[in-house]
C-alpha cells in the first residue's frame, strides 16, 4: 500500500498564507495562526471563522495546537534545508542521478555528459558511477 505524500500547502494559515506558527483551531474546526486569528478578531466586532463564516457568541479561548505546531515546524525546516539545490531559476542544469526533489547539478561529465548535484558527487570530487558501476 503506498503511503500518501503529505503537502507543504496542508499546513499554511488561510490568513497569512505561509506556513503555521503557532496553530490554533476555532470552534468550527478552522485552524489558524494565533496571531494572525487575533489580529483578524481584533478588526472587527464580530467573532466568526473567516473561512466559513460561523458566528461564535463571544471570542473563542483557543490553545496552540502542538502536534499541529510540530507538524508545520518540521515543513519550515524541511524548506531551509531544501533552499540551496532546488531548481527554480530558468536555464538551471539538474541532476541526472538525483531522485525526488530537482536538485541543481553542480557537475557535469565530459564522457557520458550527466550532470550532477552536490549530493550526487559526495563520495568523491568529481567521482561518479555509470549505470553499469564503472567510474567516468
Amino acid at each position: 500500500m503506498e503511503c500518501p505524500s503529505l503537502s507543504e500547502d496542508l499546513f499554511h494559515c488561510s490568513l497569512c498564507l505561509e506556513v503555521f506558527s503557532e496553530p490554533v483551531s476555532v470552534p468550527c474546526g478552522h485552524n489558524f495562526c494565533k496571531a494572525c486569528i487575533n489580529e483578524y478578531w481584533d478588526s472587527t466586532n464580530l467573532c466568526k471563522c473567516p473561512l466559513c463564516r460561523k458566528d461564535f457568541p463571544r471570542r473563542p479561548e483557543h490553545n496552540v495546537n502542538r502536534t499541529l505546531r510540530d507538524v508545520a515546524d518540521h515543513f519550515k525546516r524541511l524548506k531551509i534545508e531544501d533552499v540551496g539545490d532546488v531548481c527554480t531559476e530558468p536555464g538551471d542544469v539538474i541532476c541526472d542521478i538525483c531522485i525526488g526533489k530537482k536538485r541543481k547539478a553542480l557537475k557535469s561529465c565530459l564522457v557520458c555528459l550527466a550532470s550532477y548535484s552536490s549530493a550526487a558527487t559526495s563520495d568523491g570530487p568529481g567521482l561518479h558511477q555509470t549505470p553499469t558501476d564503472q567510474p567516468c
